[in-house]
């Protein structure tokens, strides 16, 4: 959990087409599965920014994180349920 509402997720030894096919089956995985609540089921969406990095480049953890978070509201902007690179 990196916010509120935030999570991170880092993926080693994965290329960027690998990034987005994972980011896009957590995003498919949620959509497709609501949540119960006192009986009810609640449909819940989520939206993805995607940042990539290799190992030894001068990307900081700073600068990283803030790419994914811009793309995250990108993603938000859009039309959320996306994923956005």
């Amino acid at each position: 959990r990196y916010g509120g509402e935030e999570f991170t997720v880092l993926l080693a030894r994965t290329d960027r087409d690998g990034a987005l096919q994972t980011a896009e089956r957590i995003r498919s995985v949620i959509a497709e599965e609501p949540v119960a609540f006192e009986g009810i089921a609640i449909p819940v969406t989520v939206s993805i920014g995607v940042a990539m990095a290799t190992p030894f480049s001068a990307e900081t953890t700073d600068n990283l994180l803030a790419e994914a978070d811009e793309r995250l509201y990108q993603a938000k902007r859009t039309g959320r349920n996306r994923v956005q690179a």
